[in-house]
């Protein structure tokens, strides 16, 4: 019969949407399930539903073949796309790491390391070099250029250190919604406070400290 694998659809969609209703699902549960109907189910018996901006639908006919060609492009290209998205993604995140991890050096120790500390013999408060291995004053040059890099490592640094108050205060934050079985365990830390303040040039602006919320909803279990 022409209209049998129809009916097969229609039939395979009441199931999933009886299950579905019967466990419980939610909304976008069941707007997957007429997506599927729409773009796989309905498309390989050549039937197309042209959604409107009203919520109707018109109704098409062409090859299947032809649709499941121009089906699998379209996915395709979605695909390709995602892929392109993510691994942007993944290079900012790097990047950021690799800003993180060399903001970790104050750049009061920058030129203090076993490697530099063989190129110098003294500093200034800052941690500026002033003179040569040799005890010989740095030239003008040399001092601007020192400069320069400690400048570009103090923002370095100061992104770091904003980086872990926060990541301390989001911690806090999560710590305070957990649900109800961990709640002993937070216990123990209740007596704890979260101070922040935003580093700039390598000092820390006014602090402030996080306030408790003790009227904060309950976590479902």
């Amino acid at each position: 019969s022409v209209l049998r694998p129809v009916a097969s659809v229609l039939s395979d969609f009441r199931d999933a949407v009886r299950e579905l209703a019967l466990s419980g699902g939610d909304k976008r549960a069941l707007l997957g399930l007429c997506d599927k109907v729409r773009d796989v189910d309905l498309l390989n018996l050549g039937i197309i539903l042209d959604d409107h901006g009203d919520g109707s639908a018109l109704i098409k006919f062409g090859d299947p073949e032809k649709l499941r060609r121009e089906r699998a492009a379209r996915q395709a290209e979605e695909d390709a796309k995602l892929a392109q998205k993510e691994a942007a993604a993944r290079a900012a995140e790097a990047k950021r790491q690799e800003r993180l991890a060399r903001g970790k050096l104050s750049p009061k120790d920058m030129f203090r390391t076993a490697e530099m500390s063989t190129q110098y013999s003294a500093w200034d408060e800052d941690g500026l070099p002033t003179k040569d291995q040799a005890g010989e004053d740095l030239p003008k040059s040399k001092l601007k250029k020192l400069a320069k890099e400690q400048s570009a490592q103090a923002k370095l640094h100061d992104e770091y250190l904003n980086y872990l108050q926060y990541s301390s205060i989001a911690a806090r934050a999560l710590r305070r919604v957990a649900k109800t079985e961990l709640q002993a365990e937070i216990a123990k830390r209740e007596g704890l406070a979260v101070k922040y303040a935003k580093w700039d040039s390598g000092k820390a602006g006014v602090s402030a400290i996080v306030p408790n919320v003790e009227t904060r909803p309950k976590a479902d279990n």
